[in-house]
């Protein structure tokens, strides 16, 4: 997989979006925790929707994040892959 480069995605979204600072700093973690996912199963790009759907089952079972969370990091994945 490419390497995120989320400093530039989160400096995109407050420059060109005005998007708040806890905002950017959820985006910035959601990129990372993306990131240490893709790393540990060594994915590769293109990522399939199969991996999608792996990263979902590691947030809700291994994480135990709550659905609104996924929703949003989910959100943050389309944002930059976009």
């Amino acid at each position: 997989m490419r390497h995120l480069t989320h400093t530039a995605f989160v400096i995109a979204c407050r420059d060109e979006r005005g998007v708040g600072h806890h905002t950017l700093r959820a985006y910035a973690q959601d990129l990372r925790t993306f990131a240490r996912f893709t790393n540990t199963r060594q994915l590769s790009d293109p990522l399939s929707k199969d991996d999608i759907l792996a990263y979902h089952r590691h947030l809700h079972d291994e994480l135990g994040a709550k659905p609104a969370t996924i929703e949003r990091r989910l959100v943050t994945l389309k944002s930059y892959f976009a």
